[in-house]
């Protein structure tokens, strides 16, 4: 590779990473203070920048929060994609995910928002994170069924099994988002918590 490749290669590594920071301190703050409250003089001020520096790597707030959800959703895909690999039944999936999900939210690895702030987007943006959203909740409810057909998982309805984790998690990640140092402990907590009632009285839990 040439000296210029390397500086291209270079410069779009820097600029994908400034990305990164913006992202994550827009985060915190729609985290805190709420997007609507939230101005890009406040991400700006939050990192030291100023205002045309968050224009020139992002076109508006919407497209902020928009790439916020969607580094989310893009790990959490992922993380589903391994934990299915990984597992020999549709528990163990299941287990396995339950826990990379919280930990990369409560670790701060994704730059995470609260989900009703979608609602803000715009038509288009609202759409494709909607559309997101769908997959993977019809993913994790057949990654259930496949865990009640493998007897790995109780007789049970994957609908409301999916609900009610994305209702838990919502409240775990507001409550103690901010301390990673705890992170393993807590996502360790919720999962074991949560999947004991889907365990078979014949099955033992590790």
């Amino acid at each position: 590779m040439t000296k210029s490749a390397l500086a291209a290669f270079d410069r779009d590594r820097q600029h994908q990473n400034k990305r990164e920071v913006i992202l994550h301190a827009a985060a915190s703050l729609f985290r805190t203070k709420g997007f609507a409250h939230t101005s890009l003089e406040d991400i700006a001020a939050a990192l030291g920048v100023t205002k045309p520096t968050i224009y020139y790597y992002f076109a508006s707030k919407q497209e902020i929060l928009y790439r916020c959800l969607l580094a989310v959703f893009d790990a959490a895909d992922q993380a589903l994609t391994e934990s299915i690999e990984s597992a020999e039944t549709g528990r163990e999936a299941l287990e396995t995910y339950f826990h990379r999900y919280l930990l990369m939210q409560l670790q701060g690895s994704v730059p995470a928002v609260p989900l009703d702030d979608a609602r803000a987007l715009s038509a288009d943006y609202f759409e494709h994170i909607t559309k997101r959203r769908k997959e993977r909740r019809d993913r994790l409810r057949a990654v259930v069924a496949d865990g009640i057909k493998d007897g790995s998982i109780v007789d049970c309805d994957p609908k409301v099994v999916v609900s009610t984790w994305a209702g838990a998690t919502t409240w775990v990640v507001d409550a103690y988002s901010g301390n990673p140092e705890d992170a393993a402990r807590i996502a360790d907590d919720v999962r074991r918590i949560f999947l004991w009632g889907l365990t078979p009285p014949d099955a033992s839990d590790d």
